[in-house]
C-alpha cells in the first residue's frame, strides 16, 4: 500500500489524463485537445474582510496558466467573498487553492473534499508558505506551493497532462513542500521566475466587483525588496532569494492602461519597495504615466499608493514631488520604531531621527504617511518603551491610518524566530505565528492589555482604515482618538511601571 493515501487514485487520474489528452502527441500552441485538464482555481478569502482586497494571486496564476498550455487546461476561478463556492469538486481533475488565515475553515474544507473524492489538489499562499510542516503533518498526500506559483503550478500541470505521477518524484517540482514516505516534510530547490520575460496580464475577473464594493485594486511592479535584511520579515523565503526582480516597464503601462479603462482611479502596488534603489526605472515610471495622463490613455484622475523603505525615502527626496505629480496619494513606510536599539534588533539599517527625517520629507511634498510600527517585541527594555512612547508623542505621528502600538509577529522562517530559538512547529494557526513571552513581565502585562483593550473595538477602526485607503476620505477624528488612546494607555502604564 503507498505511503500517501490517494497516490493510487492520483496515479489513475495521471494516466487518464495521459490517454484522454493524447500526450503522445507533439506539444504546441496549435494543439487541441478533446478533454481538457479541468482546475478548480479559488481563493479563500479571510475572515476580517472589512478591508476588501482584490485577488490578486489567483488572478495572476490564471493567466500564466492559461499562457503556458492555452486550452489544453479549463480553469474554473473563484474568490469565495465575491462569489459562491462549488458544493461539489468532482467535475475538476485539479484543485489549487490560495490558503489565508482566518478563513472560516474554507481551505481544510476543500482539502477534506479533495481527499474523499480523491482529487489531486495543491495549496499555496500565505498559509502553506509561513507553516508547510502545519499542514502537512495533517494532511500528508497535499502538494504545499511554497512563494509565487507560477513556476511549479505550470511544472505540475506539464507533469500531468505528460501522464506522471507527481509523488513519484516530487523533488522536480521546484518551490514546494510535501511530505516523504519517512515522515518528514520536504521542500524542493527554489527557483525564481525571470519576470523580464513576463508580458501576460492578469486575468482582472473581479476588478469591477471590487471597484464597485470601494475595495483596494492591487497591481504588482516587483517582486523582492533590495534591503531583504528585516529580521522579522519573510519576504526572502518567499521568494527563495535576496534579489530584487522587475516587471518590464511595457507591461506595467499595459496594465494600468488596461485599469484605467475598466474604471480603477486608485491603484495600490503590492511592490515591498516600489521606489527602491533603481533610480533610472524611477525616472522612466515618471515619465511615463505623465504621458499617457497628457495624452489620455489613462484617466488623469488616477491615483497611487505604494510601499517603500525609509533609506530610499532619504536617498531620493527629490522625486517625491514628481511622485505627487503623477497621482501618488501617499506611502507607506516601515518606520517601526522610535528606538535606535530596537532598530538595531529589527535590523532596519536606519536611526530614529532617520525616520523622522522620512516622515517630514513625505508630509512636506503633501503625500500621506502611512508609517508601520511595532511597538512591542519580546526583548523589549522599559528604556525602548519610553523611547518609544516619545517619538510617536513628541513628533505627534499617531495620526496614522494604520495602528501604531503593535506587537511584533514572529513567524517562521525568520532570523527574528531564529534568534528567539523558537518551535516552528509550535504555531498558532489563527495567525500563523508562534507564542512568545516577554523577557520583562511588565512590559508584556502593558502589550497584553493594550491587545485585549483594542479587540473590543477593532472593527471600527478597520472599517475607518479601508475607507481611508480606499480613498473616502471621511474626517479621521475616531481613528485618531483610538490611535492615541491607545498611546496615550501606554503611557499611563510605563508611568505607573517607572513608579514601582
Amino acid at each position: 500500500m503507498p505511503y500517501f493515501k490517494n497516490q493510487q487514485q492520483t496515479r489513475r487520474n495521471a494516466l487518464h489524463f495521459a490517454k484522454c489528452l493524447d500526450v503522445k502527441n507533439e506539444r504546441n500552441e496549435t494543439n487541441r485537445f478533446e478533454q481538457p485538464l479541468k482546475i478548480g482555481l479559488f481563493d479563500c478569502g479571510y475572515k476580517k474582510h472589512l478591508e476588501l482586497n482584490e485577488p490578486l494571486g489567483i488572478e495572476t496564476l490564471y493567466s500564466s496558466m492559461k499562457n503556458e498550455f492555452g486550452n489544453q487546461i479549463e480553469i474554473d476561478m473563484r474568490f469565495s467573498l465575491l462569489e459562491e463556492m462549488p458544493d461539489k469538486i468532482n467535475r475538476y481533475d485539479m484543485i489549487m487553492l490560495s490558503g489565508n488565515i482566518e478563513d472560516q475553515g474554507m481551505m481544510l474544507k476543500y482539502i477534506t473534499m479533495a481527499k474523499e473524492s480523491g482529487t489531486f489538489i495543491v495549496v499555496g499562499g500565505v498559509y502553506p508558505t509561513l507553516s508547510a510542516e502545519t499542514l502537512l503533518k495533517k494532511h500528508n498526500d497535499l502538494v504545499c506551493v511554497i512563494g509565487e506559483g507560477e513556476i511549479a503550478v505550470n511544472q505540475i500541470i506539464l507533469a500531468l497532462l505528460d501522464g506522471k505521477d507527481i509523488f513519484s518524484e516530487p523533488e522536480k517540482i521546484n518551490n514546494i513542500a510535501y511530505m516523504s514516505p519517512d515522515g518528514t516534510v520536504k521542500y524542493t530547490q527554489r527557483k525564481m521566475l525571470d519576470l523580464s520575460t513576463v508580458d501576460y496580464l492578469p486575468e482582472r475577473k473581479y476588478t469591477k466587483q471590487i471597484c464597485d464594493a470601494n475595495g483596494l485594486v492591487r497591481m504588482e511592479t516587483s517582486r523582492g525588496c533590495d534591503w531583504n535584511r528585516c529580521s522579522f520579515c519573510m519576504v526572502k523565503w518567499k521568494y527563495g532569494s535576496e534579489k530584487r526582480r522587475v516587471f518590464p516597464l511595457k507591461k506595467v503601462f499595459q496594465e494600468i492602461v488596461n485599469l484605467s479603462e475598466q474604471g480603477v482611479r486608485r491603484i495600490y502596488f503590492t511592490d515591498e519597495d516600489f521606489v527602491s534603489g533603481d533610480e533610472t526605472r524611477l525616472s522612466n515610471f515618471i515619465k511615463g504615466i505623465k504621458e499617457m495622463k497628457s495624452s489620455g490613455e489613462i484617466a488623469e484622475e488616477m491615483e497611487f499608493f505604494a510601499s517603500t523603505s525609509v533609506m530610499y525615502i532619504l536617498d531620493k527626496e527629490e522625486i517625491l514631488p514628481d511622485l505627487k505629480s503623477i497621482g501618488f496619494v501617499g506611502l507607506f513606510l516601515g518606520v517601526e520604531s522610535g528606538s535606535k536599539t530596537q532598530l538595531i534588533r529589527y535590523k532596519k539599517g536606519v536611526t530614529p531621527e532617520k525616520n523622522l527625517r522620512a516622515i517630514e520629507k513625505l508630509k512636506s511634498n503633501g503625500l500621506l504617511a502611512e508609517i508601520g510600527f511595532i511597538f512591542f517585541d519580546p526583548k523589549m527594555t522599559a528604556e525602548e518603551l519610553k523611547e518609544n512612547i516619545d517619538f510617536v508623542t513628541r513628533n505627534e505621528i499617531a495620526d496614522t491610518t494604520s495602528r501604531l502600538a503593535k506587537r511584533i509577529r514572529i513567524i517562521p522562517h525568520t532570523e527574528y524566530c531564529e534568534n528567539m530559538n523558537l518551535d516552528e512547529m509550535n504555531i498558532d494557526e489563527n495567525s500563523l505565528s508562534i507564542p512568545y513571552e516577554f523577557e520583562d513581565k511588565e512590559i508584556g502585562k502593558i502589550a497584553n492589555e493594550i491587545e485585549e483593550e483594542f479587540e473590543n473595538i477593532s472593527d471600527d477602526t478597520y472599517k475607518e482604515q479601508a475607507m481611508m485607503r480606499t480613498g473616502e476620505f471621511i474626517k479621521m477624528e475616531n481613528l485618531n482618538k483610538q490611535r492615541m488612546g491607545e498611546i496615550e494607555m501606554i503611557k499611563q502604564r510605563a508611568d505607573i511601571l517607572n513608579e514601582k
